[in-house]
C-alpha cells in the first residue's frame, strides 16, 4: 500500500509540473519550477517522508524517486533543440 502511495505522489509531482506546449522555453522552465515548489510546500511532510526513503536505499522507493526525477528532469531536454538549450545556458 506504501508504495503504491508513493507511486502515486510520484505520478501527480510530474503530472502537475507538465509545462505549456504554448509557452516559450524560458517560461516552460519557470512554470514547471513554480509548480514544483508549490506541491513540495503543499505536500511538505509526506514529500519529505519519500525523499528520507529513497536515500535510505530502499531499493524500490529509491525506484519510484529515480523515474519520477528523471520525469522532471528529461523532459526539458526531449523537447529542447539545441538552439533552445543554448539559450537557456
Amino acid at each position: 500500500f506504501h508504495l503504491a502511495v508513493l507511486q502515486r505522489m510520484a505520478e501527480h509531482v510530474v503530472a502537475v509540473t507538465a509545462p505549456s506546449a504554448e509557452a516559450d522555453p524560458a517560461d516552460q522552465l519557470v512554470g514547471a519550477l513554480e509548480a514544483y515548489v508549490g506541491f513540495v510546500a503543499d505536500n511538505h511532510d509526506a514529500y519529505v517522508s519519500f525523499i528520507r526513503a529513497a536515500a535510505a536505499g530502499d531499493e524500490d522507493y529509491h525506484r519510484i524517486y529515480e523515474t519520477a526525477r528523471a520525469a522532471l528532469t528529461d523532459r526539458i531536454f526531449e523537447t529542447a533543440d539545441d538552439a533552445v538549450l543554448a539559450g537557456l545556458g
